[in-house]
């Protein structure tokens, strides 16, 4: 593994020369890089420039400005331009609320000092036999500090104690320590205080007092809306174009649109037939265009399981359309919802990249039957205390193409930015591997993820969840199985498996109950 460790690094490089260009090289040394700024991302951040010098040439070259298609255009990418700046500084105007959340927190018990000392446990599990101890922790706590650029600071000497007690206090206690120190301290200050000491205890290292100058913590549901305007052309494609295509597919393979509870869901009921068919197979997209990112993978499921109940869903919110503030579901509404979709046969849930989360949510909400299995693909949930999530995706400034590709397109978005800023709480969104005691998993990574920490997600899993099966793909990136059908049909054999460990057997008919066991849980439900 070498001599040094970073959570966010793959141990090894990759064998393809196009590759290691795409998703390590800086972009302007390399072909790629030039290649994927002149053909998608340059043309696209000139419409709105071009069109709007356009527009202001004419008004002062013609005498009469007629309707014509360019004019037309040029009025509705300004107008929208002053509507991103408005709606921009509205919502960054508006903190995040936590209200839907504290019916979580307070039914798991949430345990600040506990929680940390969970954490810090993780780690050590994590970096043991790796290298220097104290050296790898304080990188791991100077890995949440960045300037405004989003460059990490090369010294520990940088962060103070103020500015820990400010990180500490957003993550445990949802509190802006900055903007009112007194009344955090009055309400939790002994605890808070007693976890600074905690972090340092781990580190070796004492904080100096006071607030720095030079590095602030990041703070998610806290810090500014990190954006950047993207012409209406753009959703016009993300938005209508993608939306229209998947609801198309979709129809064409005979699923039907339902809403519940405010949530849209593509549903094919199960075949009748003799028997039970099994449980529902549930695809949950992540952060992107949505479910057509998927079809390849859709399709052999479709093919695989044809007797079976099939449910897709995704987080419109995370999929570059124009969400207002009043669409977005909260947690808990979409878990109801999924769950009353789902039914008491239960579910077989796929998800992939932000989608992970879901599965969090159906597990601390819903009723314990609804997961008979799961299967991850490039799960964020797993290792959301570690700083490479939302530093790699919202705050890091972009280096390579792929950094490149990501930030633009979909990291700054105003909508998706303002979905992570206000409205992605890690405290519900952290998947503890304990969690899935009982419940068959498969977990699908990526060798060169830059934005999920595979190698460590695949140690603190084998350290504390040993049933998980864990398939690492060789020499791909993060969502790159969608474009490599060999890959796509290693995660559907991963599926297979995990649907074999489910193992659902009715054990007997007695009293007017069924009782069905799923590895060491019994479930028991009245029959009709």
């Amino acid at each position: 593994m070498g001599k040094r460790f970073s959570s966010s690094t793959p141990p090894l490089p990759p064998s393809s020369q196009l590759l290691k260009w795409f998703i390590y090289d800086d972009w302007w040394c390399n072909p790629v890089g030039w290649l994927v700024h002149m053909v998608m991302i340059w043309p696209i951040k000139a419409i709105l420039p071009l069109t709007c010098l356009g527009l202001v040439w004419r008004v002062f070259n013609d005498a009469r400005i007629g309707l014509n298609l360019w004019n037309i255009h040029a009025a509705l990418e300004l107008s929208f331009f002053i509507w991103y700046l408005y709606h921009k500084n509205a919502l960054n105007a508006a903190k995040a609320t936590s209200d839907e959340y504290e019916y979580v927190l307070d039914r798991q018990k949430f345990n600040p000092e506990a929680t940390l000392e969970e954490n810090i446990r993780f780690y050590d599990d994590l970096l043991r036999g790796v290298g220097d101890k104290y050296t790898l922790r304080r990188e791991e706590i100077v890995k949440w500090f960045c300037d405004a650029k989003g460059n990490k600071p090369g010294k520990l000497e940088e962060v103070r104690e103020t500015d820990i007690k400010s990180w500490l206090a957003w993550a445990f206690f949802r509190k802006d320590y900055y903007r009112r120190a007194e009344e955090v301290e009055e309400e939790c200050g002994e605890e808070l205080g007693r976890m600074v000491r905690m972090v340092e205890g781990w580190i070796n290292y004492k904080f100096l007092p006071g607030r720095s100058q030079d590095v602030t913590p990041i703070r998610l549901s806290l810090d500014d809306i990190r954006s950047v305007p993207h012409p209406l052309i753009h959703y016009v494609v993300t938005h209508f174009g993608c939306v229209s295509a998947a609801s198309l597919c979709f129809k064409m393979r005979g699923f039907t649109n339902k809403t519940v509870g405010g949530v849209d869901f593509w549903i094919k009921e199960a075949q009748k037939g003799e028997g039970d068919s099994g449980p529902a197979i549930v695809v949950i997209s992540g952060i992107g265009i949505g479910l057509v990112a998927y079809m390849k993978m859709i399709d052999s499921l479709l093919e695989t399981y044809p007797e079976r109940k099939f449910i897709l869903s995704d987080l419109p919110e995370y999929s570059m359309r124009l969400t207002l503030e009043v669409n977005i579901v909260t947690p808990r509404d979409r878990a109801s919802a999924l769950a009353a979709i789902i039914g008491e046969g239960g579910a077989h849930v796929i998800a992939h990249s932000l989608g992970s989360v879901v599965i969090s949510w159906l597990i601390r909400l819903a009723p314990e039957h609804i997961v008979r299995g799961c299967t991850f693909i490039d799960p964020v949930c797993f290792f959301l205390f570690n700083s490479s999530v939302a530093a790699n995706f919202c705050y890091r400034t972009p280096r390579t193409p792929l950094d490149c590709l990501v930030s633009y397109f979909v990291g700054k978005e105003l909508y998706v930015s303002n979905a992570l800023h206000r409205h992605f709480r890690w405290d519900l969104n952290a998947l503890r591997p304990q969690m899935l005691d009982g419940i068959p998993t498969a977990v699908i990574l990526a060798d060169h993820d830059h934005f999920v920490p595979s190698f460590a997600i695949e140690r603190v899993l084998a350290a504390n969840a040993k049933h998980v099966r864990v398939t690492t793909l060789k020499d791909h990136s993060h969502s790159q199985f969608c474009v490599v059908p060999s890959s796509t049909a290693k995660i559907i054999e991963e599926i297979k498996i995990v649907d074999k460990e489910m193992n659902l057997k009715v054990e007997g008919i007695a009293g007017g109950k069924k009782i069905v066991r799923v590895r060491s849980r019994s479930v028991k439900r009245r029959m009709n």
